[in-house]
Order: structure tokens, then sequence, then C-alpha cells
């Protein structure tokens, strides 16, 4: 497979092909005066600029076609291209679609490791990779809102919204994704080696914390309740890079990942099958414990909340914070039921 970056050899749209013997219906303002442009300049932009935040890719080269079909600005537009560093890729769009009929929005990404297979409209996400398909959630219908609502018009009007915005980042349950950040499992959280050290650009932020448990089905099983979310992932691992990776050989990682609800961040919650840990203790005062902190702007109902699905309240009520940079807010420390540390801090 040609190229050199992660998940970056070759990417494509795929065009939406205009029906034989439709009627044009134009998403862009078919007036230059008042679109400053057409299919290229008012969506095309759109498509290209969340394939190369997504990719981290830079252009080198060009070639592209345009047609017009009879209007003033161009309806469909083609675009070969060649990146920084040999990867390559193509780039399709048209403004023509069937009255009633939904836009298509689609991105594959397809790299040394493996391909990315992105429905926008539709909020759905596919990693294909050498442990086989990862499947993210898809998003909730309110999220996945990138849709043209174009009915039939009198050729030469304005049909559609024109310039559409798409949403700021995508990630299963509504949540942001930064550029490279697919979570496929241990050590594959962040982003990608080809661009993770860019210009000054060193540590870039955070991605997740997580947990040794005992049992991660029933780790899983509260954070389900808690999130009220499926797991991002839930799987085993045991590929060789695991081991190498954690420092024991032969391996075996029962994993969970959750993405925590109002953050771009993960928690993941690992059973080591093999080889098997000791329990130890988790009180807090123990050095090397940790805690979750999670923000909440009703606390009163998130601690009853809590206890009912199960856990274990240090405190009978929520307690003000007297002193200190969050003095006025209320926290509320808890242990799940593997005996983690759960913090509730209410912010208004």
């Amino acid at each position: 497979m040609v190229g050199c970056g992660w998940w970056s050899t070759y990417a494509h749209l795929p065009a939406l092909s205009e029906h034989p013997g439709a009627e044009v219906v134009a998403l862009a303002d078919p007036d230059p005066a008042l679109s400053g442009g057409g299919q290229g300049q008012t969506q095309i932009t759109h498509a290209a600029a969340l394939l190369l935040w997504l990719t981290g890719l830079r252009p080198r080269g060009i070639a592209a076609f345009r047609a017009d079909s009879e209007l003033e600005v161009d309806l469909a537009d083609s675009i070969a291209i060649r990146f920084e560093g040999g990867a390559i890729g193509t780039m399709s769009s048209t403004g023509a679609v069937l009255p009633d009929h939904e836009e298509i929005m689609r991105l594959e990404i397809f790299g040394r490791h493996g391909h990315i297979l992105l429905d926008v409209n539709q909020g759905t996400a596919k990693v294909h990779h050498a442990d086989g398909l990862t499947e993210l959630p898809r998003l909730p219908p309110r999220q996945a809102q990138f849709r043209a609502r174009a009915r039939p018009q009198p050729r030469g009007r304005r049909a559609g919204p024109g310039p559409q915005r798409l949403p700021r980042r995508h990630r299963p349950g509504g949540r942001p994704v930064r550029r490279g950040h697919v979570p496929l499992g241990p050590g594959e959280h962040g982003h990608r080696p080809d661009t993770a050290l860019r210009g000054t650009e060193m540590l870039t932020g955070f991605s997740h914390v997580g947990f040794t448990v005992t049992d991660v089905e029933e780790a899983a099983a509260f954070y389900r309740k808690v999130f009220e979310a499926e797991p991002l992932v839930r799987r085993v691992y045991d590929a060789p890079y695991t081991s190498v990776q954690v420092g024991y050989p032969d391996t075996r990682l029962d994993i969970a990942i959750f993405q925590i609800p109002g953050s771009d961040g993960l928690l993941e919650l690992i059973q080591y099958l093999n080889p098997v840990g000791v329990p130890v203790d988790l009180e807090t005062r123990n050095p090397g414990t940790a805690h979750l902190c999670l923000n909440t702007d009703d606390l009163d109902a998130e601690h009853t909340r809590l206890t009912g699905l199960g856990a274990t309240p240090r405190s009978a009520a929520p307690v003000e914070i007297t002193s200190g940079p969050n003095a006025g807010r209320r926290v509320a420390y808890f242990r799940d039921p593997q005996g983690l540390t759960l913090e509730l801090m209410e912010i208004r």
C-alpha cells in the first residue's frame, strides 16, 4: 500500500452522481454575486477542511475538474490530490440531488494499519484494523444534523440552505473528537505518530484515564448506568504489541472504554486476564491511588442517583468547599462497586 502515514495513505470522498433525467437543484445560490461561488466554494471546502483536519495531511499539488450544468457557478467538482509525504487522495462533490433525498457525505481513509469509514450525515464510524472491526456507536439523530433539506425549486432559484456549516467535531454520543483520536485500545487513544510532533507541538491534550479492575463486566455495567451510554469499545486485547507495551508476556486484557459526558476524555476500564493481578488497597490516602472527578449541575440529584446505582457515598450529603479556587462549590466522594473513588463536583 502506497503512502507514508498512519491512516493517511488514501483518502476519498465519493461523489453524489447527478441522477439521469433529474432536475438540477443547486444547493449553492446559482448567482455568483450572492454566493461568491458554487459547489467548490460553498460545500466542498467544508468536506476538504474536515478531511485535512482528521488526517493531518497537507496538500502539495492538485488537479481538478468542474462542471456547471448550465448554471453560472460550478455544480460538480472532482479533485485529485498529492499530499506531503507521498500520500494521495481524491475528493468529489456535487450539488445535484433529487428532491426530498438527503445528501451523502462519506470519508474513506486508508492507511498501512487499516482503514476508517465515516458517514458524516448518519453519524457513524467504522474502524477496520488488524484485530478486526471497531464500530463506534451511532450519534443520536439530533447530533447528526449535517443534512440538506432541498425541495423542488424552479431552475435557477436557490434550494436548501446554501453554504452549510459542519458540526465542529464529531464523536459518538455527540462529544467532540480530536484529529486522529479514535479509541482502538491500549496505546491507541491519542494522536497518530505522524502528526503528534509538528513544529513546537509536543503534548497536545488529554486523552483518557484508565483503571485496572477486578471484574470489568461488573465495572462496565455500573458505568453504563452512570453515563447512560454503551461503551465505545468492549473487547479483549491480546495482540503482540499489547504485551510489549505493558511489559508482561502473553498479556490478555479485557477492556471497556466509555466517553465521559461533556468532555473529550475517555474512561478506560481494564481487567488483566493474563497475567492476573493482586487487588490493592484502594483507600484514597494510599500513595498511587487515584480518582475520577465528574462535573454536574445538580449534585443533590446525582448524589441520590449514584447511591441508587450502587455507589457508596463517603459523606451523607454533598459537602461545601469553603476555601481555595473552588470555594462555594459542593462536592461528594463515592466508591464505585469495584472500590474505585468517584468524585462529583457541582458547577452551575
